[in-house]
């Protein structure tokens, strides 16, 4: 008998297959229950072979419970067919022949867009015996299950037609008195139509009528009651009860949810030894569908058949029925009529729904509380962030991304105020929180960014004791007020993880996206805290390995990155697979450990799990660029700025790339498109002002730097400012911008050093003598830490030639020069210490070593300690080496 090893080796004879057919048993036997070595027919059919006298075999389609399946074509009618060769057992058995005969000829009076058709069985004499063999249409395409498995997921109008689609064909079959028993979506082949996919059901379970047509003429028996896929099973069939139209409802109801959501079926219900349901998550994610299809797939779920619809055809009604008029409206209507209107207003946000633009940039805010006992800053606030993580996870795609609410919160109180020009976006999602009675009732607004006009509301009650597993009904209810598609499944770890678990994960992210050690400690701790509630939470690990690599980039202790690669196994452990937000952490940790190469394969990974994780393109850019890549970095960035139209923040990146390769107009050119697209973004209007600094055009510079102090001062800013009006000649401004910066900022010795240059060109010596001494200490105070560190080096040699030490600052350039023999940046810092103290020809040497490294002519020629150098005749050829781009 032919094996299936056998079977297999002949089927790689025709090579990859571009037609496909699924082949689970005509009786309702799933592939996965087949034998391992099914007995299939005797001889293997090969191309060429003639069957019945009728159809030439062309190739070699599948396998399944019940035979091989082969694409043929019918000689007489010169047309494709698909044909099913049956198992030797269904030949020889003459009862499950004689069915098998009399349903199909039962399943030939089915014709419908949407099932597969079933054209005759043929039976054909040949040395091993008799061949029984069916011909069906043949059709091209990939099963729903393969379609469900690849990203994007289906929009919600896609999901939406198939879903009409399927309940259609199982009515179809329910009105002819068949039951297909193993619905499923790997029975459902999508086949390219003019106006999108068609769904064609296969494979519909004609070994089985309803009892009401077969009663008198045959016994079913328990083996066939029970048979089809277990996932998909409904509570009788499981427990070999009676099987009706009304099983097959169960599994359509299934199946929707699938498509839906993005879920698996094993995600799907929520099983419990009391009960069973749609889970969480999937029930907050079908809020997504809308009433008119949320309402009838939890009808079909229900665990009691007398509670489902009786058949597809009253599921394909409830899904295409015009929807009446909602309570809702008809309470609005009422209302005005008696004159009380502003009563109804709640009721008609949610269903009178204003446009929104085709591009989306939504910039996500804080979440207020305005009235009752308060609720939780931390854990409210927690879950704003958690929100925000889901949308960007699952929704940023092409022109629709998201700005976290940790971003928008920067902005202040009226951060709604300022959104659209600080960040570039169209759209602002707001949340009102109200307590009562032990609810909290959270009123979700989509806002003009523009004009703060309400475009939709929605309101989400939920308990104030389970308030941190709302996280999936309030981004469910973000996503259908957005109306954008999920390109992957919203918020699965809430299903799983306990309450308190969930609670301390959610207070973690509120700190995690700051960049200061407090923060980091509390997060760590509160992730800490939900592992030890929830051991098996592992969206908390690949928090906790985000968390602790942050902290590590702060404090370097190499304690942190030997938990964050446990952190990291463990998550991948409890999950099955890395998402990309743990390859990226991974990636960190192999770079710290000086593995640039290994980081760079974790993040390609990352990037083809989902390729529109600008995170992991940034970061894969920047190893790229590391290792000297530098085509394939500016490629990747490229890669990620196309992703994702419109992002102010790719533009900026691109500028920075190309100002640190020294393409300085491509670098202005980015910068000013990240200006227009976000004119208010006090990151691109200081890179941009910066650049124009260092490029010499101090009155532009000066625009930009003083348009940036107003958004939002900061010590750098002001230092840029000083520095551009020192270049102009402004001393007196630039010293109280020298002053601005260092009351922000005391503690850095560079706003120090440039006070000092300040009161210096005033003639204010003693001041700036002060100054420079300050800096000098505070480097001594870092270099104790980082003794090997290049930049504070140099920066030591500079202020001790400032403050006249000639003799020190000589032996620092020295013991400098020998550490760091290549880098650029100190030896032109020792270059300008050495013109301080006098040694202009050592000053010269340093110079022309830096200049070969790359050093730009641009900071030659700003540098106002070298004012008599750039009088010395070696001067011009020593600047035209340099590096002019």
């Amino acid at each position: 008998m032919q094996s299936l090893d056998r079977l297999r080796r002949f089927a790689s004879m025709f090579g990859r297959r571009d037609t496909r057919h699924s082949d689970s048993s005509l009786s309702g036997q799933s592939d996965s229950e087949s034998p391992g070595s099914a007995d299939h027919h005797a001889a293997p059919i090969q191309p060429g072979d003639i069957l019945g006298g009728r159809f030439k075999v062309l190739g070699f389609l599948g396998q399944g419970g019940m035979g091989c399946v082969y694409a043929a074509e019918d000689i007489l009618l010169r047309t494709s067919v698909a044909v099913k060769v049956i198992r030797s057992e269904y030949v020889a058995d003459e009862g499950r022949r004689s069915r098998l005969i009399r349903e199909v000829r039962l399943g030939r009076l089915i014709t419908h867009p949407n099932v597969c058709r079933i054209y005759d069985i043929e039976e054909c004499n040949t040395d091993e015996g008799n061949l029984l063999f069916l011909t069906m249409e043949l059709l091209r395409g990939e099963t729903l299950g393969e379609r469900l498995s690849r990203k994007p997921q289906l929009t919600n109008a896609e999901a939406q037609s198939l879903a009409v689609q399927l309940a259609d064909a199982l009515a179809a079959l329910h009105r002819a008195g068949i039951v297909h028993r193993d619905f499923k979506p790997g029975n459902v082949m999508l086949v390219d139509g003019e106006s999108g996919p068609r769904a064609v059901v296969m494979d519909f379970g004609l070994a089985h009528r309803l009892e009401a047509e077969a009663a008198a003429r045959e016994q079913v028996t328990q083996t066939d009651l029970i048979a089809g896929t277990p996932a998909y099973m409904a509570p009788e069939q499981a427990s070999g009860g009676r099987v009706t139209a009304a099983s097959d409802v169960y599994a359509l109801g299934l199946v929707i949810t699938e498509i839906f959501t993005g879920l698996p079926v094993n995600l799907v219900l929520e099983r419990t030894t009391q009960k069973s349901g749609i889970s969480v998550a999937a029930r907050a994610i079908l809020n997504h569908a809308g009433r008119r299809m949320r309402e009838p797939v939890v009808r079909c779920l229900e665990l009691d058949p007398a509670r489902r619809y009786p058949s597809a055809v009253e599921v394909h009604r409830a899904l295409t029925q015009a929807p009446t008029r909602s309570r809702a409206r008809v309470l609005v209507w009422s209302a005005a009529a008696a004159g009380i209107l502003i009563l109804a207003a709640p009721f008609a946000q949610r269903y009178f729904l204003k446009r929104l633009p085709a591009e989306r940039h939504v910039a996500i805010l804080p979440f207020k509380q305005v009235s009752g006992d308060p609720v939780e800053a931390d854990l409210l606030s927690g879950m704003v962030e958690a929100i925000s993580q889901d949308l960007t996870h699952c929704c940023a795609y092409g022109s629709t991304w998201f700005v976290p609410a940790s971003e928008s919160k920067t902005l202040g109180t009226d951060a709604a105020l300022k959104v659209r020009r600080a960040f570039g976006v169209n759209l602002a999602l707001t949340g009102a929180a109200t307590e009562k009675n032990g609810f909290v009732w959270i009123e979700l607004t989509v806002l003009d960014a523009a004009s703060l006009r309400r475009l939709r509301s929605a309101t989400v009650k939920l308990p104030i004791a389970g308030l941190a597993a709302g996280e999936a009904d309030l981004a469910a209810e973000c996503v259908s007020l957005l109306d954008v598609p999920l390109r992957a499944p919203l918020s699965l770890h809430v299903a799983s993880a306990t309450p308190g678990a969930l609670q301390y994960r959610q207070k973690a992210l509120e700190y995690l996206r700051r960049s200061d050690l407090g923060s980091s400690a509390t997060a760590i701790a509160l992730l800490k805290k939900a592992i030890a509630e929830d051991s098996r939470y592992a969206s908390a690990f690949a928090d906790l390995a985000r968390a602790l690599v942050a902290r590590y980039s702060l404090t370097k202790e190499p304690s942190l990155l030997s938990d964050a690669e446990l952190a990291c196994a463990k998550a991948q452990q409890l999950n099955g697979q890395l998402d990309s937000g743990v390859l990226v952490a991974q990636a960190q940790i192999s770079h710290f450990h000086g593995d640039t190469a290994g980081a760079i394969q974790l993040l390609q990974r990352a990037v083809d799990k989902d390729p529109e994780d600008a995170q992991a393109a940034w970061f894969l850019a920047d190893y790229y660029d590391e290792i000297g890549n530098t085509l394939r970095a500016e490629q990747m960035y490229i890669k990620a700025m196309e992703a994702h139209p419109g992002d102010w923040r790719l533009y900026a990146k691109l500028g920075l790339f190309s100002f640190h390769h020294g393409q300085y107009v491509d670098a202005e050119r980015y910068y000013r498109t990240a200006c227009e697209l976000a004119p208010d973004n006090v990151q691109a209007t200081y890179s941009l002002g910066g650049l124009l600094l260092y490029l010499g055009r101090y009155r532009e510079a000066l625009t930009m730097l003083q348009h940036g102090v107003e958004i939002k001062p900061s010590a750098g800013g002001y230092s840029n400012l000083g520095s551009a009006l020192f270049l102009d000649g402004q001393f007196a401004q630039a010293v109280t911008a020298f002053e601005h910066a260092v009351e922000l900022a005391p503690f850095d010795h560079r706003y120090r050093r440039n006070l000092g240059d300040g009161y210096s060109r005033l003639g204010s010596s003693d001041k700036a003598r002060i100054a420079y001494e300050k800096a000098l200490e505070l480097v001594d105070q870092q270099i104790r830490n980082e003794p090997g560190n290049a930049a504070l080096m140099g920066a030591r040699a500079l202020y001790l030639a400032k403050c006249n030490r000639a003799k020190d600052s000589r032996d620092q350039v020295s013991a400098a020069v020998r550490s760091h023999p290549d880098d650029r940046r100190l030896l032109f810092q020792c270059a300008v210490a050495m013109e301080m103290i006098g040694d202009r020809k050592e000053g010269l040497l340093l110079l022309k070593d830096a200049v070969a490294k790359g050093l730009s002519a641009g900071e030659i020629q700003t540098t106002y300690e070298l004012e008599q150098l750039r009088k010395d005749p070696a001067f011009p050829a020593l600047v035209s080496k340099a590096n002019i781009n």
